[in-house]
């Protein structure tokens, strides 16, 4: 599954950037309707999308254009429940076998689809039988482009409401209520989306690096808010220390700390990994990280333990210092992306 900057959330939606992004959002099913925002034209490089789900995402498409995509299967999924809108998609079928025959095998009570173009580059299944299967479609323009004359559908209203404006399709008026401050109607052609600015400031991260005496050491870094120290997010810095920790929606009053992972209370008679970390129960400043796989005492070591490497029955553990937390604040998270205009 792609990772996304953003929150999923309609004033937070994920933010989609890449091939991957977009071809995971176009399958998400997942009952809490996330909301998505494409931000930039996106070649697919003939990632296959779509096929047999029941898609619940919430897609704006800011009038980007996807291109180069291949549908895996005769429709793009089995079952539309969210929104898919302000997007222009080019596409071809992955085999001749899946030509195309619907956008949707049904539609879900809310599924929408509003200002979307789209383009396959393909010959259809059979072109006066295609259909949307989508209920409450506003401005929908379907293209068959596939070398040998193009051919175009103007969807809107009811169910499967299409109209075959092949022989006018350049001319705005075969598009009764197109909105032309979202469509562009004066490039004398089938008329494109116009893409969309937006300020995304409210996606922020905080950066840096973790030092010991001025040495880069991976530790745990979490972000909390100022005020009531709310846990926003967590990770641990590289090898060189290095860390980028997404702090969305918060644009101030950040705490940074990073802090040593001292692991979990040793057990007698347990098995441990290599990597596993413990302290003893009695804490001594160290922490102790497994080194040899094996199952520990029972009893364990007499006390006091030793600061350089401890053994018990068949593990073996580095025995490490606890460093002291560090924290550092209040900061002003950084914007992750500048405002993106549509000029």
């Amino acid at each position: 599954m792609a990772t996304y900057t953003g929150l999923g959330t309609e004033n937070s939606p994920y933010l989609i950037e890449t091939p991957e992004q977009f071809r995971d959002a176009f399958k998400d099913s997942a009952t809490a309707f996330h909301h998505y925002a494409v931000i930039q034209n996106i070649d697919m490089g003939g990632m296959a999308i779509g096929g047999y789900n029941q898609v619940r995402a919430k897609i704006d498409g800011k009038g980007h254009v996807i291109s180069n995509a291949v549908h895996a299967e005769s429709y793009l999924c089995y079952r539309w429940w969210g929104y898919l809108k302000n997007i222009h998609i080019i596409m071809g079928h992955k085999t001749t076998s899946k030509k195309i025959r619907y956008f949707a095998q049904s539609d879900a009570n809310g599924a929408a689809i509003e200002n979307v173009r789209l383009v396959f580059t393909n010959t259809f299944y059979n072109w006066a039988t295609f259909n949307m299967n989508m209920e409450g479609m506003v401005s929908v323009i379907v293209n068959e482009d596939a070398g040998n004359g193009r051919k175009t559908y103007w969807c809107t209203g009811a169910k499967n409401a299409k109209v075959d404006v092949t022989a006018h399709d350049t001319d705005p008026a075969s598009y009764p209520g197109i909105d032309d401050t979202i469509w562009d109607v004066t490039g004398g052609g089938v008329p494109v989306l116009i893409p969309q600015g937006g300020d995304y400031s409210q996606y922020t991260h905080v950066m840096g690096k973790t030092m010991i005496d001025g040495v880069p050491k991976s530790r745990n870094v979490r972000a909390v808010s100022a005020d009531r120290h709310s846990l926003i997010a967590e990770a641990t810095s590289g090898a060189d220390g290095s860390f980028d920790v997404g702090t969305t929606p918060y644009t101030h009053g950040i705490l940074v700390y990073a802090f040593d992972d001292y692991g979990e209370t040793i057990q007698p008679g347990a098995v441990y990994n290599v990597d596993d970390i413990v302290h003893p129960k009695t804490g001594n400043g160290y922490r102790y990280v497994c080194v040899q796989t094996g199952t520990t005492g029972d009893p364990l070591p007499d006390w006091p333990w030793p600061t350089d490497q401890l053994t018990t029955g068949t593990a073996i553990f580095n025995a490490e210092k606890i460093v002291q937390p560090f924290l550092h604040g209040p900061v002003t998270p950084v914007p992750i992306f500048q405002p993106i205009s549509n000029e």
